[in-house]
């Protein structure tokens, strides 16, 4: 009888102990809500950003079609102020290697020539004054394989202002104030 008292302790503490493990997979395996997704993926950039002393501040966007989510996350801070999703970056020589790949794709799929013009795909207006030599305007004669190849003749902007307009360098500071002020 003891020994019969002896196994049914062992038996029903192995199935406690086998129950609990079973619970504690299921709830390690329980479909994530968006928001617990989001704020697993929101600390791991804060404690990425926080660790490695050569980001100072980063801007992610995490996208699955397969489980319908798009999101953007920002971690960081700027002027002590912790940066957000829409805060305005110069990303320096960088764009240009963005810019040739998405542009590379839209080849891939036969919506840019690379021998058009970029007045094609450009307005006008955004054109104006960007390839003007000696009064002569050249817009209509700047290929897109000018502008990936840095062929175009159009000028650095950054610091030098376009006829008759600002210097890029004050636009972004201006965009900067009202970022800070709003």
């Amino acid at each position: 009888m003891k020994r019969t008292l002896l196994i049914k302790r062992i038996a029903l503490a192995v199935f406690r102990r086998l129950f609990a493990g079973v619970r504690l997979l299921a709830i390690r395996l329980r479909p994530l809500t968006h928001g617990a997704i989001e704020d697993r993926i929101q600390k791991k950039l804060n404690r990425i950003v926080e660790k490695n002393e050569h980001v100072s501040q980063a801007l992610v966007l995490v996208c699955s079609k397969e489980h319908g989510f798009r999101k953007f996350f920002s971690a960081g801070l700027l002027g002590g102020k912790p940066i957000h999703v829409n805060q305005p970056f110069h990303v320096a020589s960088i764009g240009k290697t963005f810019t040739a790949v998405l542009v590379g794709q839209l080849h891939q799929e036969g919506k840019i020539d690379f021998d058009d013009s970029v007045s094609k795909y450009l307005k006008t207006s955004l054109l104006r004054d960007l390839f003007v030599y000696e009064g002569i305007d050249y817009s209509d004669q700047i290929t897109v394989r000018m502008l990936l190849g840095h062929t175009s003749g159009v000028a650095d902007y950054f610091e030098d202002p376009i006829q008759g307009q600002e210097k890029f360098l004050d636009v972004m500071k201006k965009i900067q104030t009202n970022v800070d002020a709003g």
